[in-house]
């Protein structure tokens, strides 16, 4: 009897973790911004920094016989530091920005 109550309370706690294991920090392609690029260089004053990044426009890229016109959007923003320049440029687009850890 005490190995079946065993079984049945091992099967219970894996159940439980494998229903709160779920895919719980998934985003959906449409509500990101996919950075294709990203370019860093030094601006006219010599302090800050000017941060491109080029994503895919998805509304153009939607269907084979829509492919007309510029498929990418360049977006630019001035900072003191990468991280603050990288802070800056998401918070101007109108989604959240998808590109790959730098650390």
């Amino acid at each position: 009897m005490s190995l079946l109550k065993g079984f049945k309370v091992i099967a219970l706690i894996l159940a439980i973790g494998l229903l709160f294991s779920g895919c719980g920090e998934s985003r959906h392609l449409k509500d990101l911004v996919i950075a294709e690029g990203m370019g860093i260089d030094s601006a006219d004053s010599s302090e800050k920094i000017e941060i491109t990044v080029q994503t895919l426009n998805i509304g153009i890229n939607s269907g084979y016989e829509s492919q007309q016109g510029n498929m990418t959007i360049n977006t630019q923003k001035k900072a003191d530091s990468i991280t603050n320049g990288i802070n800056n440029l998401s918070k101007s687009l109108s989604k959240r920005l998808f590109s790959v850890r730098i650390n």
